[in-house]
């Protein structure tokens, strides 16, 4: 018996189709020679690869902003032949761009994700999924998971504290962001009157505006200081 096998050599071949060919030789009186063709069929391997790999978690009040802006992907050819790549969201509010492209071998590019329509968010947690994938081999498939956390954007005040005259201002927002209170007498020009971060736990902030008996009207609002 004879075996054939492959060699180092096997795995620096470009895809396509490799011929050869094995000759037997009578080495005791030349009769009988023989040879046999081989053939060696490499297909095109794809190296697709996308970083980074956590999560990517969006987080704002109903109305927006939102943070941050965008996730920029960056996509890698790590394989030994040029690809074609493309990608999906599979919800309607995280929109990619660009969505499809080709890298030569080693190369780069890189994936924008962004929200869509951001000021129509109800409240609420959804998810949705990006899908990297090369075409051409049929698998191949890369996933990244994108988070999107829509908060309340509320400030309340719920009751005048007597007999001093202060004000308790509620505010219902997005836990752990910082916001400036502000109070104004005519709606027009604005103080600031407090820096405070909310509650990292359910997003709520209360304070008290020990001033607010040395003035007439007064109104209040809340201003995301990022």
């Amino acid at each position: 018996n004879l075996t054939l096998y492959l060699n180092a050599q096997a795995h620096l071949l470009a895809a396509g189709v490799h011929l050869g060919g094995v000759r037997f030789t009578n080495l005791s009186n030349g009769n009988g020679n023989i040879h046999r063709s081989v053939s060696l069929n490499v297909g095109a391997t794809f190296g697709l690869e996308v970083s980074p790999e956590n999560l990517s978690r969006w987080v704002g009040h109903v109305g927006g902003p939102f943070s941050p802006t965008n996730q920029v992907y960056t996509l890698t050819n790590s394989g030994g032949t040029a690809l074609a790549w493309s990608a999906a969201s599979t919800s309607s509010w995280l929109a990619l761009s660009p969505t499809n492209g080709s890298l030569a071998t080693g190369a780069t590019a890189t994936v924008t994700a962004f929200l869509n329509q951001p000021t129509s968010f109800p409240l609420g947690t959804n998810s949705a999924e990006i899908a990297f994938f090369v075409p051409a081999s049929g698998s191949n498939l890369l996933t990244r998971l994108s988070v999107l956390e829509v908060y309340p954007f509320q400030l309340s005040v719920p009751a005048m504290l007597e007999p001093s005259g202060e004000v308790q201002l509620n505010l219902r927002a997005v836990p752990g962001w910082t916001y400036v209170l502000e109070a104004s007498g005519n709606l027009s020009a604005w103080t600031a009157i407090a820096t405070n971060v909310t509650s990292s736990v359910d997003g709520r902030l209360i304070f008290v505006d020990a001033a607010a008996g040395q003035f007439g009207p007064r109104f209040y609002r809340a201003v995301w200081a990022p």
